[in-house]
């Protein structure tokens, strides 16, 4: 009887080690591939409208397109994405905005990221 007991709590414990562990895996996972997509996002549409020659000109709803499509062809996780432009001047090469992504965790409770970042361009 006392085998049982320790061997049902040993698998207790285990289990309980394996499901904190995937869960930090995962929201360790969904931070770094949120920070990564949108540094490299913001940077890659910031380097590539401020870089056009004078003849084309880009406005505010042009380059949001843009860095959208750059944004979420970078993520690759089943979360709910919000993105939220704070500012915007081409003329400066500023760029500020913040991304919310919500998702389920392991144990299906709803948990929700936030990164901002701003970005000036010295080009």
């Amino acid at each position: 009887m006392k085998t049982v007991i320790i061997a049902i709590t040993s698998v207790i414990c285990i289990l309980s080690v394996v499901m904190i562990q995937s869960s930090i895996n995962s929201k360790s996972a969904r931070e770094s591939e949120l920070r990564d997509s949108l540094s490299a996002a913001v940077s890659q549409t910031m380097r590539e409208v401020m870089k056009q020659d004078g003849d084309e000109t880009i406005n505010k709803k042009e380059f949001v397109a843009a860095f959208l499509q750059s944004f979420l062809v970078k993520i690759n996780s089943d979360a709910d994405i919000k993105v939220k432009i704070i500012g915007l001047d081409l003329e400066e090469g500023l760029l500020d905005v913040e991304v919310e992504a919500a998702y389920k965790d392991v144990k299906q409770k709803e948990k929700v990221l936030k990164l901002r970042r701003t970005v000036v361009y010295e080009g």
